[in-house]
This record gives C-alpha cells, sequence and structure tokens, in this order.
C-alpha cells in the first residue's frame, strides 16, 4: 500500500509541474551534492551554552517524500533575517528552509503542500533534502567548539 501512495504522489508531482499550475522540485527527486562545510557567513550566535554559525545548502528543501515528524514550525511571508532570528532564538533548531523571494513556489512535504516565497519551515535533526534549481536554501546551524 505504501509503495501505490509513493507512486500516485509522485504522479500528481509530475502531473501538477506539467500542467502549469505551479512550480516544483526541478531537478525531481536528484541530490544536491553541495557540503555543509560551507559557511554563508561568518555572523557567530550564541544559544543558551553554544555558539554556531550557518551553513549554507544551496537549491534545497526539505525532501517531499521524506519523514517531515521532525518539523518544529513553519512561518509565512517572513525575511531570512527574520528566519534565521526565529531559529537562533530556539534551541531545537537545527535547520530551516527558506523560499526566496521573487522565486515560484515548491511542492513540499508529501506532494500535497505548496510553499511560497518568504516561507520558512524549521526542524531539528539532520536534512533531508532535494535540489530546487535556485528557488530555496537550506540553513544549517553548525556549532563551534
Amino acid at each position: 500500500m505504501k509503495r501505490h501512495s509513493t507512486i500516485i504522489t509522485l504522479i500528481a508531482i509530475v502531473l501538477f509541474n506539467l500542467t502549469g499550475c505551479g512550480a516544483i522540485v526541478q531537478d525531481s527527486f536528484d541530490i544536491v551534492e553541495e557540503s555543509f562545510d560551507k559557511a554563508l557567513e561568518r555572523t557567530i550566535y550564541k544559544s543558551a551554552d553554544k555558539s554556531f554559525e550557518w551553513e549554507l545548502v544551496p537549491n534545497a528543501i526539505q525532501h517531499p517524500l521524506s519523514d517531515w515528524k521532525n518539523e518544529i514550525k513553519r512561518v509565512r511571508n517572513i525575511t531570512l533575517d527574520d528566519a534565521k532570528a526565529i531559529a537562533a532564538s530556539d534551541d531545537r533548531v537545527d535547520y530551516f528552509f527558506f523560499i526566496e523571494p521573487g522565486k515560484t513556489g515548491l511542492i513540499g512535504k508529501g506532494g500535497k503542500e505548496t510553499f511560497w516565497p518568504g516561507d520558512a519551515v524549521f526542524f531539528s535533526g539532520e536534512p533531508d533534502y532535494v535540489g530546487t534549481s535556485g528557488r530555496s536554501n537550506i540553513y544549517k546551524k553548525h556549532y563551534l567548539p
């Protein structure tokens, strides 16, 4: 049964993309092979007893078909700086994705939800991601010694 629902979800995603009803993860489910070691910026944040900086996983979003049980919250219509502030103030957040302004929407969770520019979704744990052709990025906390 699970295999059938996955196939149906994939068909729905393809049809959604082909009909022009909105944009989707154009690279299908190709993994972005970027390193977590690339730091986006050198701003160091303090969080409880830990310091961290942001690591960028460019052109990535949480995989629509992965387990989203590690989602903490989502916030719509914010700036990247707002999203970073939200994540920095919540020790439960390990990473988030942010849909870039001026881009088209992306399909998320189970292929049933659409995220739009200015949307951010916050997670704990490690990201399970796919490529997005420049429409969103994942920002991961990199803890410093």
